[in-house]
């Protein structure tokens, strides 16, 4: 009876610190998993916008003057003289600086159209210089002015000499954005197509 007394005791003491546990040892931790950090990725450098290719250097080509609907043609003597006529004989006397004799049938009748309106619009002397090596235009003074030619409107240049195909002469004007254009007057000695052709040119005058 005692044997079985002592066991009792025993196995209830075995029990006890079975439950209990060892006070001195912590819990581990419960290992949290390492957040995931994102390798930012470079952001790419925007794009350059490429700029419209054109037929003069340094200038606007006469892709621009068909954008505008800008035309030139040659008047056969006899045809209807337009809203708006300049003598291009008032261009050459200040050009030149003398008066000259003139006949009156000299030089051709040329006509200027477009389908926007164009301000401020002026015959101009066209002055040359050299820059890197590149001929440049410059547009020099001013002639025959009118406030707007509109659309459907035609401005005549009677008297008009050509001289090859280094321009002297062109036009300008403003758009309906403000912006300045130039063009020179150019003969076309390629003997196709009309006789004579606008070509755009931006004043580089700033830069001689």
């Amino acid at each position: 009876m005692k044997k079985v007394a002592l066991l009792l005791l025993i196995l209830g003491l075995v029990f006890a610190f079975a439950a209990c546990g060892p006070m001195d040892e912590e819990p581990e931790p419960t290992p949290t998993p390492e957040a995931s950090v994102e390798t930012p990725t470079p952001e790419e450098p925007p794009e350059e916008e490429e700029e419209p290719e054109n037929g003069l250097e340094g200038g606007a080509s006469a892709i621009d003057a068909e954008a505008l609907g800008l035309t030139i043609t040659r008047l056969e003597n006899g045809a209807d003289a337009g809203a708006h006529t300049f003598d291009h004989r008032e261009l050459e006397e200040a050009q030149w600086g003398v008066e000259i004799d003139w006949d009156e049938q000299i030089g051709d009748r040329l006509m200027i159209q477009a389908d926007v309106p164009l301000y401020e619009f002026a015959v101009i002397v066209v002055e040359n210089d050299i820059l890197e090596d590149e001929i440049v235009f410059i547009p020099g003074d001013a002639f025959g002015m009118i406030e707007v030619l509109l659309p459907g409107e035609a401005f005549i240049i009677n008297s008009y000499m050509g001289l090859g195909t280094f321009p002297w002469s062109g036009i300008t004007f403003l758009d309906e954005n403000g912006q300045r254009w130039f063009f020179t007057i150019n003969q076309n000695m390629s003997g196709e197509g009309a006789p004579y052709i606008l070509w755009g040119f931006e004043d580089r005058s700033d830069e001689l």
